[in-house]
């Protein structure tokens, strides 16, 4: 049998790994964008609109690997924080007031 800590645990770490090959499929999509931009700012005089796209795109590709990454971390060490989240204690209490 398994207790709540354990399946909080399982779950974390499951969801943990799938984040870590999302963050590892992004980081492989990284050169595109990267050879296009040294490329791009060889050949043209200055910077100009591609430019601009192309280290706005890199800027969003580090930003969103990193937080992946970041992430995934976060639900591996599975701390009382992330019991939280996948477990919480209390299940909050509401009230409807019927005819009103």
């Amino acid at each position: 049998m398994m207790t709540k800590r354990e399946a909080v645990l399982l779950a974390s770490r499951a969801l943990s790994l799938y984040l870590l090959c999302w963050g590892l499929n992004d980081l492989s999509y990284v050169a595109q964008p990267l050879f296009s931009l040294v490329h791009h700012s060889r050949v043209a005089a200055s910077r100009d609109y591609l430019w601009g796209y192309y280290v706005v795109d890199l800027a969003f590709h580090a930003i969103r690997i990193i937080a992946l990454f970041a992430t995934a971390g976060w639900l591996y060490k599975c701390s009382p924080r992330v019991e939280g989240f996948f477990l919480p204690s209390e299940a909050p209490n509401i009230a409807r007031s019927e005819g009103t």
